[in-house]
């Protein structure tokens, strides 16, 4: 009974709760609904939250990119890939990661290529929208470039340069096969990825070491 709950909701707002909780669980009603206006009026009042900002700008980025807003979209997705980023760090090491994002956010405002702004938007939600991202962000941090005095590279270095998603999978795969022994095999996969991915400086570098 979705629209029902959601006029309840309305009413606890105009009654004077409002929550982050309110706003995020109205928001996805209103999405479910196909109200999108709403929606997004609700969920930008749950994107600061600390419990409901990595869903509320997953589903904001949802919205805007079938709208075909792919500029906006992929802020709200970097924005999305920041605070996952940040939850799979050390308490100690989360603000360094936050702060390492904004020269990313700031080149993205200037984006002016729909094509590159679609493509991230793809990225981050295939890393994002699965039920093992934690995993996923993790070994995909773990395989991306080094840099910083913290010796690692936001996960948006990485989502930007490795193109698509499917080339960050294939490193995960590249890395288990060599593990595995099976050096040829590595190798096969890393040509394969590579003609999707030119320019991905980790994957020449993991080239270079099975080579080795």
């Amino acid at each position: 009974q979705d629209s029902t709950a959601a006029d309840e909701l309305e009413r606890a707002l105009e009654a004077g709760f409002d929550h982050a909780a309110l706003h995020f669980c109205l928001g996805s009603l209103r999405l479910k609904l196909e109200r999108q206006e709403s929606a997004i009026r609700h969920l930008a009042r749950s994107v600061n939250h600390e419990e409901y900002g990595l869903a509320s700008r997953l589903l904001l980025g949802d919205i805007l990119f079938k709208k075909g807003l792919f500029k906006d979209a992929s802020l709200e997705y970097i924005g999305a890939l920041k605070m996952a980023d940040a939850a799979t760090m050390p308490p100690d090491e989360a603000d360094d990661v936050r702060e390492s994002y904004e020269p990313y956010i700031e080149a993205q405002q200037s984006q002016q290529d729909q094509d590159a702004c679609r493509q991230l938007c793809e990225n981050v939600r295939g890393l994002l929208m699965r039920p093992d991202w934690r995993d996923q962000v993790v070994t995909a941090r773990k395989h991306g470039v080094s840099s910083g005095r913290t010796g690692f590279a936001p996960l948006a270095e990485v989502m930007l340069a490795a193109q698509s998603m499917g080339v960050v999978e294939a490193i995960n795969r590249v890395h288990e096969l060599a593990r595995a022994g099976q050096l040829r095999s590595a190798m096969d996969e890393a040509s394969d990825a590579v003609q999707r991915a030119p320019n991905y400086l980790p994957l020449h570098s993991l080239m270079a070491d099975l080579l080795i």
